[in-house]
C-alpha cells in the first residue's frame, strides 16, 4: 500500500477539536482528522515503487481535500456547516442577564447546550471580546466579561488554528511549570514540617521532665499547705462557735423587740380599721339618703313628663277625632 505523507494535526487534537467523528453513522464515511489513503494495484512487496512526482502528489491532495469536504458536507448539519473552519462572533448582554449557553467538554470550552439560535451545540469558544483565549480559560474569561453590559464571544467549529494550538501549548507549559513549582513548594513544606516535628518532640520531652520535677515540688508544697490549712480550719471553727453564740443572743433580743413592736402596730392598726369602718358606714348612710332623694326627684320628674305626654296625646287624639267627625272620648 502506498500512502501520502500525513499533513493533518495529531489524532488526539483532532478528536478533541472536531466532533464530526461523533456524527458519523455509516461505516464508509471518511474520517475528518486525516486524508484518505491512496491505493495501488497489489503487486509483490519485493518490487520497489518509484517515488511519485510533485504534480501527482498535488493532484492526490486536492482530490482527497475535495472528498473530505464532501464527506463533512454530508455529515454536518447546516448549523455547524456554516462556520466549519471559520470564526463566528456573537454579541451577548452582560449583567444581570444570564448566559444563553453552557460550556463543557474535556477542556471546558465546548457548547453543550444553548438557549439562543445564534449559538449551537458543538461550537468551540476561541475568543472573548476579540481576544484569543486558551481552551481551559474560556469559562473564566466569559465569567469575567459578563460583568460588563455587553460582550462578544468568538466561536469556531472544525480543526484548531495555529494560534489556538499555540495558546493551548502555552497554557499546558504554564500549567506544567505551576505544577513543578507546587511540588517543590510541597517538598519544602514537608521538610519544614519534619524539622518542626523533630523540634516539637525534643521540646515535648523537655517539658515532660520539667513537668515531673514541678509535680514533685508541688506535692511537697501541697503537704505543707494542707497542714497549715487544717490548723486554720480548727481556729476558724472555734471562732465561728463563739460568733454563733453571740449572734444567737443578739437575735433573741432583736426578736423580743420585734414582737413588742408588732403587738403595738397591730393594736394601732385595729383602731385605725375600726375608725375607717365607722367613717365608711357614715358615708354609706349619706350616700343612701342622697340616692333616695335623687330617685324621688327622678320619679317625680318622670311622672310629670308622662302626664305631659298623656295630655299631648289626648289633644292630638281629640283633634284627629274632630277631623274625622268621630265622637270624642275625652
Amino acid at each position: 500500500m502506498a500512502q501520502l505523507p500525513d499533513i493533518s494535526p495529531s489524532a488526539s487534537k483532532l478528536a478533541d477539536a472536531d466532533p464530526v467523528q461523533q456524527l458519523s453513522t455509516t461505516s464508509d464515511s471518511l474520517p475528518t482528522g486525516a486524508l484518505p489513503k491512496l491505493t495501488t494495484s497489489s503487486k509483490s512487496a519485493s518490487i520497489r515503487k518509484p517515488s511519485p512526482s510533485l504534480a501527482a502528489v498535488s493532484h492526490g491532495l486536492l482530490a482527497q481535500s475535495r472528498e473530505a469536504r464532501k464527506a463533512r458536507t454530508r455529515l454536518l448539519p447546516p448549523s455547524l456547516l456554516k462556520i466549519d473552519g471559520l470564526d463566528q462572533v456573537v454579541e451577548f448582554r452582560g449583567h444581570p442577564a444570564a448566559l444563553a449557553f453552557e460550556l463543557g467538554g474535556k477542556l471546558g470550552n465546548i457548547v453543550t447546550s444553548s438557549k439562543t439560535t445564534d449559538v449551537h451545540k458543538s461550537w468551540r469558544v476561541v475568543g472573548v471580546n476579540g481576544t484569543r483565549v486558551p481552551a481551559h480559560a474560556a469559562a473564566a474569561a466569559i465569567a469575567s466579561a459578563q460583568a460588563s453590559r455587553k460582550f462578544t464571544v468568538t466561536f469556531r467549529f472544525g480543526e484548531k488554528t495555529e494560534d489556538e494550538s499555540r495558546l493551548d501549548d502555552s497554557a499546558i507549559k504554564v500549567a506544567a511549570v505551576a505544577a513543578a513549582e507546587a511540588e517543590a513548594e510541597a517538598a519544602k513544606k514537608r521538610k519544614e514540617d519534619e524539622d518542626a516535628a523533630a523540634t516539637a518532640e525534643e521540646k515535648r520531652l523537655a517539658e515532660i521532665a520539667a513537668k515531673e520535677a514541678a509535680d514533685l515540688e508541688r506535692a511537697r508544697l501541697a503537704d505543707e499547705k494542707e497542714a497549715l490549712r487544717q490548723q486554720r480550719v480548727k481556729e476558724d471553727l472555734e471562732l465561728k462557735a463563739r460568733q454563733d453564740a453571740e449572734a444567737e443572743a443578739a437575735r433573741k433580743a432583736v426578736a423580743a423587740a420585734e414582737e413588742a413592736k408588732k403587738e403595738k402596730e397591730a393594736l394601732e392598726a385595729k383602731r385605725a380599721k375600726e375608725k375607717a369602718a365607722a367613717a365608711a358606714a357614715a358615708r354609706a348612710q349619706e350616700e343612701a339618703v342622697k340616692k333616695a332623694k335623687e330617685e324621688a326627684a327622678a320619679k317625680k320628674l318622670r311622672e310629670a313628663v308622662e302626664a305631659q305626654e298623656a295630655a299631648e296625646v289626648a289633644v292630638k287624639v281629640k283633634e284627629v277625632e274632630k277631623a274625622l267627625g268621630l265622637p270624642s272620648r275625652y
